[in-house]
């Protein structure tokens, strides 16, 4: 999974430089389910640092906002949306200290 991001990232990339990045939008109703499937990917390199994960699943720190958001979803470039999780994920890793912390709020 992580090879085929980077190359997408690398496509990608070009195709905005040029102007011809056509993003494909698909309705997302669980942003949430994606990020954990990330700690999933980078667990190795969380435990090999002693990092704590939070991941903070209230919108604004409101629980409502979150089950508005549910319901109706948020038009996302899923693809997009998973190379800078990827990215982000990336550099917590590389730029944290042992035992660091990386926390995630909405």
């Amino acid at each position: 999974m992580m090879m085929k991001l980077l190359n997408s990232a690398m496509l990608n990339s070009t195709l905005i430089k040029l102007g011809k990045y056509q993003p494909n939008f698909e309705i997302v109703t669980s942003p949430f389910k994606i990020i954990k499937n990330f700690v999933k990917l980078f667990d190795k390199q969380i435990k090999a640092l002693d990092l704590e994960f939070i991941l903070d699943e209230n919108v604004y720190g409101n629980k409502e906002e979150v089950e508005r958001f549910k319901c109706r979803g948020a038009k996302v470039d899923i693809q997009l949306y998973k190379q800078i999780m990827c990215n982000i994920f990336q550099n917590a890793c590389k730029f944290n200290k042992t035992k660091g912390l990386i926390k995630m709020t909405f």
